[in-house]
């Protein structure tokens, strides 16, 4: 596993993340490392919570409470952050090979990871056709007209396709 972190200090924001990678031959196999994978990430992203706060605030693991908003949105409960952070915030995303944590100390953050898949089974433009829908006209345009094939992958993920839109995908080795 790789990492990387930018110093945490309390009035700068933050940036930590972590890469993984794995293989496997099997399609059933594959899905079961796929799960496992994910549930990896979770608990990075759990633990990356965990650091920030305790990290930035001194606040001590074991008090730490982290409850997410309706939205999905993790925060942080708790009535030590006071008047030095009145609007302490982090957003914590996850997706492929990565985990990532951003925190800002007086602004709302936020943090969405896509990792860019490139398509097995199908050319890239029968791949992003799946997904027409998803877009509106001009960003659809833009898409379709940006190029290359790895420029309309950059494109299609640059237009943040909504992770579980992917989560129904079969054609992934």
């Amino acid at each position: 596993m790789g990492s990387g972190h930018i110093k945490m200090e309390p009035n700068i924001p933050s940036l930590l993340f972590c890469s993984f990678s794995s293989s496997s031959s099997s399609t059933l196999l594959h899905h079961q490392i796929l799960k496992m994978e994910d549930r990896k990430r979770a608990l990075v992203s759990r633990l990356l919570q965990n650091a920030l706060v305790h990290e930035v605030l001194g606040i001590p693991v074991d008090e730490i409470i982290i409850k997410r908003t309706i939205e999905g949105k993790p925060y942080l409960e708790c009535d030590k952050v006071g008047m030095e952070f009145p609007n302490f915030n982090f957003n914590v995303s996850h997706h492929g090979d990565y985990v990532a944590i951003a925190s800002e100390p007086l602004c709302l953050v936020g943090l969405d990871i896509v990792s860019c898949i490139i398509p097995c089974r199908e050319t890239v433009p029968q791949f992003v056709q799946n997904f027409s829908s998803y877009f509106s006209s001009f960003e659809w345009d833009e898409i379709i007209n940006a190029g290359t094939c790895d420029e309309i992958l950059i494109e299609f993920y640059r237009y943040g396709v909504a992770l579980s839109k992917f989560s129904d995908l079969k054609n992934f080795d």
